[in-house]
């Protein structure tokens, strides 16, 4: 049985991946998505929250990390990129651990 947490993760990963697919370039930073996805009323999402979201969704190649490191940063920013698959993800393909579009 799916717990309401799993659940919600699961819905984060596939929102991340549907705003990263509509971005021009596919590709956006963490600070954007972290304040898209309270837009959208997903949960208070923390940074810690959106890396360790982040990290998941690389470990399943559904997107990679590059991580800047700059003076206007005051440290590293992550810029997420969606690969092919996670594209075909945010499209409705099926991948464990990501919710399926209604």
């Amino acid at each position: 049985m799916t717990t309401m947490a799993e659940r919600l993760a699961e819905d984060r990963r596939a929102t991340v991946l549907r705003i990263l697919e509509a971005a021009e370039g596919n590709a956006l930073n963490e600070d954007i998505l972290t304040r898209e996805l309270m837009r959208l009323r997903m949960g208070v999402v923390t940074q810690d929250d959106m890396r360790g979201l982040l990290t998941w969704l690389e470990r399943q190649g559904l997107l990679t990390i590059e991580r800047l490191t700059t003076e206007a940063t005051h440290g590293a920013l992550w810029l997420a990129h969606a690969t092919r698959a996670g594209r075909d993800v945010a499209r409705g393909a099926t991948h464990p651990g990501v919710a399926q579009p209604l």
